[in-house]
């Protein structure tokens, strides 16, 4: 397991049949050395393809200074995240996820293609 390497994964629900319409979600577990950190709320509404035609999907972490600091354990941080406005097609399929915390990268970005995307998926 790496910290800060967002487990995530990419549900899709049908919003619409004809034509095919689907709403994409991200379900993500983040795990952290520092058990003050807490998910951010998810406000992201612009989503743009950066120079590799993935679009940039950003979850926010920060410090919590009144939760007690406990370095003997590992915290899963969790965000849920409702991608509006988002329609993955076949010349632009891939989320490309990273964890900030003060906009600074922690961790790896993660590569989320629409052909896994599931109806019932949920983290491990």
């Amino acid at each position: 397991m790496e910290l800060y390497q967002s487990n995530a994964v990419l549900v899709k629900e049908k919003i619409s049949d004809d034509p095919e319409e689907w709403k994409y979600m991200i379900y993500s577990v983040t795990m952290t050395d520092h058990s003050q950190y807490i998910a951010e709320e998810y406000d992201q509404t612009v989503y743009t393809l950066n120079d590799d035609g993935h679009y940039d999907v950003t979850l926010e972490i920060s410090q919590d200074t009144s939760i007690p600091i406990d370095m003997e354990y590992l915290k899963p941080v969790v965000h849920i995240a409702e991608l509006d406005g988002i329609q993955l097609s076949e010349t632009n399929p891939t989320i490309e996820l990273s964890v900030k915390k003060n906009g600074q990268l922690m961790g790896k970005k993660r590569k989320l293609h629409k052909s896994v995307a599931d109806e019932n998926a949920r983290p491990v």
